[in-house]
Order: structure tokens, then C-alpha cells, then sequence
């Protein structure tokens, strides 16, 4: 047994019921203290020495702009590979399918909502969908007006079918990062996505203008 790793462990548990006396002692908020203390700790404001690029400073968001639109761009090419030989069409149909293996049931709109599309394009690709036989749809039980979604059998091994080789696109589009880099990137893009998902929920309507006096007002 690695009784130094046990003892650094330890004393981290020590911390964190120190620092956090009013949370929870359970293994799931333990771990997402260590998370975040990591975050703090790792040195990701300076570029790393052997960095030749520039950062521009001055237009430092655009910049990240322009990286996360070129990534999801080069993320798209592998995934469609993914999905070469299969019933799927498109990268979209995947990520409702994975949804619903995750939870089955669910109604379009909130499948449509955690894909974060518009309603026009959910209901294509639920339509797709439907019509491959790789999703079925029920009335709810509770309001028969409402369609509930399922993942049928042909669904299941349509998504399990190209599910090795979504883990290699992943591993791909992760490219040269180390593992504390890959627990770095996971927080902020997660950070990121809970800032703009209620936008999309509830403020999406909006203009421009009004959404960036909301953004201006969360960073007070």
C-alpha cells in the first residue's frame, strides 16, 4: 500500500473539512473540492515556456471565441467519422440517442433543450429519428397532448454501435493534453456551460444588447 499517498489524502480530507465546515462529508463534494482547489493551484494564467504563439492580450475573448468555433469545426470532422457505416446521419442524431440511453422518456422539448437547439431543428431530427425506427414516441401519461420519446431496440444498437469509435474521436479532439490539463479544460468549459445554459433556456429571445447587460451584471 502507498501509505504516502494515504497520508496525503488524508491530510487533503483534513483541509477540506477545516475550510468547509458547513458542507457536506461526502465522497462527491470531497472530490469536487479537490477539483477546484487543483484549479486554483494550476499555473493556467502564463502560456507554457514553450508556447511560440502571442496572445492577444487586448482581444483575449475573441480569440477564445474563434478557438472554441475552430475546435467544435475539427471536433465535427472526426465525429462524422464516427458515425461512417451506421444508421445515423448526422452528429445530432447521436447526442439525442445518448440522451435518451441516459434517461428514456423524455419529453421532445426537453430533449430538444438539452441538445441546446432551436425547436424547428429538434423536431428534424427527432422526425429523422422516428422514421428510422431508432426512437419511438408514447402520449404522456400525465397530459395527452405531450409525446414522450424512447430509444427502441434499433436506437440501442444503433448508438452502441459506433460508441467505440465516439470514445476514439474523443480521445482525438482531447489531442496533446496532459491529464491535469484535461481536469483544467473540463472545469472551465463546465463553468462556461452552466453561465450559458439558462441563457438559452430563458433569456435566448432577447437581444443582443440585453444579454450582454446580464453578462455585464454576473461579473459584479
Amino acid at each position: 500500500m502507498n501509505y504516502d499517498l494515504l497520508r496525503e489524502v488524508i491530510d487533503k480530507l483534513a483541509d477540506y473539512e477545516a475550510n468547509n465546515p458547513h458542507s457536506p462529508s461526502t465522497l462527491e463534494s470531497f472530490v469536487q473540492w479537490l477539483n477546484q482547489e487543483k484549479l486554483k493551484n494550476n499555473s493556467i494564467t502564463q502560456p507554457p515556456k514553450n508556447m511560440s504563439i502571442a496572445i492577444p492580450t487586448a482581444h483575449i475573448e475573441g480569440e477564445i471565441s474563434r478557438l472554441v468555433a475552430m475546435l467544435y469545426r475539427y471536433a465535427k470532422v472526426y465525429m462524422k467519422k464516427a458515425i461512417d457505416n451506421s444508421p445515423l446521419q448526422t452528429i445530432d442524431e447521436f447526442g439525442y440517442l445518448a440522451g435518451l440511453m441516459r434517461e428514456n422518456g423524455m419529453s421532445k422539448m426537453n430533449l430538444i433543450e438539452r441538445n441546446v437547439h432551436e425547436k424547428t431543428t429538434g423536431m428534424e431530427i427527432i422526425k429523422r429519428l422516428l422514421k428510422e425506427s431508432l426512437i419511438s414516441q408514447e402520449s404522456s401519461v400525465e397530459d395527452k397532448r405531450s409525446k414522450l420519446l424512447f430509444i427502441t431496440p434499433q436506437g440501442q444498437t444503433a448508438f452502441l454501435g459506433v460508441l467505440q469509435q465516439m470514445f476514439q474521436a474523443g480521445s482525438i479532439i482531447n489531442g496533446n493534453l496532459t491529464a491535469d490539463e484535461k481536469i483544467v479544460l473540463w472545469q472551465l468549459l463546465h463553468k462556461l456551460e452552466q453561465f450559458h445554459q439558462p441563457i438559452f433556456l430563458y433569456e435566448k429571445e432577447k437581444s443582443l444588447d440585453d444579454i450582454f447587460l446580464y453578462w455585464k451584471n454576473t461579473k459584479k
